[in-house]
């Protein structure tokens, strides 16, 4: 049997792994159960949905298939009372023994809406989802004193630094410069120590955004400042937040990380739009990303985030789910992943796109000068 049960809240990195495990896993005739449940009202009425969402599942079932999914929500029930304190939601994929018995649980610190399924491959969309909009991100609170920089993973908040200028700052239209009585003050920003220790912070978290929680002048400076690798990441909220409440804080952090993703997605699922005529390196539509992807074309994958988009097309080991096992193979080919509303004009197009690899291009191409024509993309 293949069990994995952590014993406290996950991180994104450890998603990121359980990610890849699971989608690696290949369809079956057995069905796999994938539970999210939300605790965040405690374990009793996390059991109550729990029992409310099987009846709705199994009453689509056949015979053979009630027997399977028993057995996994037998394993579901029995993993739900030994979960951390800090929990607040988990996520639970399990498959009976005759399909080849799995178990993985994720707990997590944050809070997801509960969900049931039972179909031949996990359902990864929720965890994929969470990843965008709740995994790894960096707050750093910028004062003329001092700045704070927080870390936000999952959930889990942790201090990754704290440091005070060496004096007071003044600000005029052009720059910063030290208050001194000398009046032979450099003029050389006291930022600089500070800006270097986001610039590390964005280093050794490559994924991850920074939200700034400063005046605008002080954004400006470090904007400034930062390699220009690094401009595109940063955040910036409404209005200065005093981070004594901490709680206020995160959650505007957070809504402004959603903002940026969201305008990232919006941004490559323009991309798409525009090459399906122009340049021809994009594909939309469920069968047309499936090929892609199935040939290890695909550079980036656009979903419509509704998994109710067109689940028609003819699929390869006949998985129940088109859109499920578009998702896993992008997850499979570490295709990068945007996910757009439900209401974005991609889902008239089947909600689903890919851009092409340029390397792929590059060789189509190559072959056509020394082969003659090759069709290797539709």
């Amino acid at each position: 049997m293949n069990a994995l049960v952590n014993p406290t809240v996950i991180r994104d990195s450890v998603l990121q792994e359980q990610l890849n495990l699971l989608a690696s896993i290949e369809p079956t005739d057995v069905g796999f159960l994938s539970c999210y449940l939300d605790l965040h009202q405690g374990k009793q009425k996390a059991l109550a949905d729990f029992a409310a969402m099987q009846e709705a599942v199994r009453q689509d079932l056949s015979e053979s298939e009630r027997v399977d999914f028993a057995h996994a929500l037998k394993m579901t029930a029995d993993i739900i009372e030994t979960l951390p304190a800090e929990t607040r939601s988990v996520a639970i994929f399990c498959r009976g023994i005759l399909g080849g018995q799995f178990f993985l649980s994720l707990p997590l610190a944050v809070q997801m809406n509960s969900h049931l399924s039972f179909d031949q491959v996990p359902d990864l969309l929720p965890l994929v989802n969470l990843s965008l909009e709740q995994g790894q991100y960096l707050v750093a609170t910028v004062t003329q004193s001092w700045m704070q920089l927080l870390q936000v993973d999952l959930g889990v908040v942790s201090e990754k630094s704290w440091s005070t200028l060496p004096r007071r700052i003044e600000t005029d239209e052009f720059s910063y410069h030290l208050s001194s009585n000398s009046g032979t003050g450099s003029r050389r920003s006291p930022l600089v120590t500070q800006i270097g220790l986001l610039e590390q912070s964005l280093s050794s978290h490559p994924d991850a955004c920074l939200v700034l929680n400063c005046d605008q002048f002080i954004f400006s400076q470090v904007r400034a400042v930062l390699p220009e690798r690094f401009r595109d990441r940063l955040v910036t909220l409404p209005q200065w937040i005093d981070n004594s409440d901490q709680y206020q804080l995160l959650e505007h952090s957070l809504q402004a990380v959603n903002m940026y993703r969201l305008k990232q997605a919006g941004s490559m699922a323009g991309q798409v739009l525009g090459r399906i005529g122009s340049s021809g390196d994009a594909v939309v539509g469920i069968e047309a990303s499936l090929e892609v992807l199935h040939g290890g074309l695909a550079k980036t994958l656009v979903l419509v985030n509704n998994p109710g988009a067109d689940d028609s097309a003819v699929v390869p080991g006949n998985p129940a789910n088109a859109f499920a096992e578009v998702l896993r193979l992008a997850i499979v080919n570490h295709v990068p992943v945007f996910l757009l509303p439900a209401n974005h004009e991609l889902g008239r197009l089947g909600g689903v796109g890919c851009i092409i690899s340029n390397d792929v291009i590059a060789a189509q191409m190559a072959a056509r000068q020394y082969h003659g024509p090759l069709d290797l993309v539709a």
